[in-house]
């Protein structure tokens, strides 16, 4: 317990403050009874959000604003490598790993859709997080390539080339990108799970429940929406699940082979997260009703998973764990409701969508 205390001590301290700026309840609560974006703006003026938001005055762009958060939330994340060493930083980098595969795979995007789909019209580069995180990636050389080779140059010596260069194939002649997208987010798993390893027993422990958590509830969410969407025999030799979480490879492939969304979910909250499983009798007939309601079991999973490391032993990696979770599913919720305010959405629609 000594070592633990010497390790996260200090942090944890600070982490307990910033836990404490965090918006409450009534905050959202009363951002969501705002008549405008401005009032949402003019609300958060006082907040940790003050600068990001200076934007929106300034621009009047939404999007900036949201890119503005993004950042904020990655350099949240990267402020805590300062206040660790040894394994713990390790893990923490591994943490910024999903910013750098996001930003890769929104590079990836940005490129196929000009050099591939042929689209003029696509999503600023600029919105794209141009800074170091964990490899040395020319992220404008991936934008700019003038071809899959100079795809390839931009990523030299990380863990992207190998991924790109198996995918070449299926990028240029298949024209789809679900592949590399997939090995993307593997890579961040296994790495997460491979620094997850190095850590001290009781933060192992600790670190890699949330992890096969969140793993298992992207793998849920994927076979719901492929299920929802794409008929059993087009989706029969489909690999479409993350590696790490706790649900065992043939429960996935035999929840992703059901017919029905419904009949799938019950047997993944059957054989796992049996206490949700009530869950399954509220689907709504819409797809998109319904997966709305799969993401809010999913949040709140989740959610459960992060209360119970804030009321564990404090002198953990948990209490990290749990103030990165919180920091991004404040950012999103931030970001869908200046968003939804923008387009006009009343309180209610604001509810259901958060």
């Amino acid at each position: 317990m000594a070592g633990q205390l010497k390790t996260y001590g200090f942090i944890n301290a600070k982490i307990r403050s910033r836990l404490g700026q965090l918006l409450s309840d009534r905050d959202f609560s009363n951002l969501m009874k705002s008549s405008s974006i401005e009032e949402v703006v003019t609300a958060l003026g006082s907040t940790v959000y003050a600068k990001e938001l200076e934007q929106y005055a300034a621009t009047g762009d939404v999007r900036a604003v949201e890119f503005a958060l993004y950042s904020h939330e990655i350099e949240t994340v990267h402020e805590l490598l300062q206040y660790v060493q040894g394994p713990a930083a390790d893990f923490v980098e591994a943490l910024l790993l999903r910013y750098e595969v996001d930003t890769v795979k929104n590079a990836l995007r940005f490129w196929y859709d000009r050099n591939i789909r042929g689209r003029t019209e696509t999503e600023p580069s600029s919105y794209l997080y141009h800074g170091r995180l964990v490899h040395s990636i020319d992220i404008d050389g991936i934008l700019n390539a003038a071809d899959s080779g100079k795809l390839v140059d931009a990523v030299a010596g990380t863990p992207y080339e190998a991924v790109l260069s198996r995918n070449l194939d299926r990028i240029q002649n298949e024209q789809q990108m679900f592949y590399v997208e997939l090995e993307l987010d593997s890579l961040f798993y296994t790495t997460l799970m491979a620094k997850t390893a190095q850590l001290s027993k009781q933060d192992r422990q600790v670190a890699e429940r949330v992890i096969q958590v969140e793993v298992d509830l992207e793998n849920i969410d994927r076979i719901v929406r492929f299920v929802s969407f794409y008929e059993k025999e087009r989706r029969h030799s489909w690999n479409v699940f993350l590696p790490g979480g706790s649900i065992d490879f043939e429960v996935l492939r035999e929840a992703f082979q059901q017919k029905g969304p419904e009949e799938a979910l019950n047997i993944l909250l059957t054989r796992h997260y049996s206490s949700y499983k009530s869950f399954t009798g509220e689907h709504k007939s819409n797809p998109y009703e319904r997966l709305h309601l799969v993401e809010n079991l999913l949040r709140q999973i989740l959610s459960d998973e992060v209360g119970r490391l804030l009321h564990g032993y404090p002198f953990t990696i948990g209490t990290i764990l749990a103030y990165v979770f919180l920091k991004r599913k404040e950012i999103s919720q931030l970001v869908s409701i200046m968003n939804a305010k923008y387009y006009g959405l009343s309180e209610e629609r604001i509810r259901e969508l958060l």
